[in-house]
């Protein structure tokens, strides 16, 4: 498990020389550990080496600490048997790459995602989303603003539930030419609620990207 030679990326990630390093063992300049387990991965390439007679392959996300200052780096590395044509095994070939920056972005996304959710959740407003004319999602008030139960609306026909349950009677052909345009539908209706009461909703419509309203779809205030 000597490091016979490494390109200048790898000696970049761990902060070294390439010539510093040439011969030292690679569990000294790669400090790579499993962030849930704690295990060093340095254990799991002995494990590669006494299947000598069999190739080995291994591909584990993992962290990276650069013993120079300290740095973190969220890696992913592969790891494979190198054999000669005579199928005696010569060593391991290690790939590390770097993908700190899309782990960080997706964890700055799956947070950003649970804002909006308790956004639309508390809304003092009704919010539904509709992508290719469903459904999709709403909040509570929606419900409760027009009467009518969540399967009543999830999964179904938006068009089918403005003109049956709404009894809106303009063309909803109309709504989707603005939409497409990159406007914002904005109108009143009145509505008398399957319970009889009857009251004014003022809808306000939004295309995610107007150029793929059927694909990203509209978000609807009520």
């Amino acid at each position: 498990l000597n490091i016979l030679s490494l390109n200048p990326a790898a000696a970049q990630l761990a902060g070294v020389r390439s010539s510093e390093v040439l011969g030292a063992p690679f569990r000294e300049h790669f400090r790579i550990f499993n962030q849930q387990t704690q295990e060093k991965v340095a254990n799991l390439l002995e494990d590669c080496l006494q299947s000598a007679d069999n190739p080995c392959y291994l591909r584990k996300e993992a962290m990276l600490v650069r013993r120079s200052d300290g740095c973190e780096f969220q890696i992913e590395m592969t790891v494979s048997t190198l054999h000669n044509e005579q199928a005696r095994l010569l060593g391991l070939v290690i790939v590390l790459h770097d993908v700190t920056a899309s782990h960080t972005l997706a964890k700055q996304l799956k947070e950003k995602a649970r804002q909006l959710a308790v956004i639309v959740k508390y809304a003092g407003v009704g919010i539904a989303f509709v992508r290719d004319g469903i459904v999709l999602e709403v909040n509570t008030l929606v419900s409760e603003i027009l009467g009518l139960q969540p399967d009543a609306l999830i999964g179904q026909r938006a068009a089918s539930i403005l003109t049956t349950d709404l009894g809106y009677k303009e063309p909803i052909d109309r709504i989707y030419e603005q939409l497409s345009k990159g406007e914002t539908i904005d109108f009143e209706h009145q509505l008398v609620r399957s319970d009889q009461k009857g009251s004014w909703l003022r809808l306000i419509g939004q295309g995610v990207d107007p150029n793929r309203i059927g694909e990203r779809g509209t978000v609807w205030i009520i």
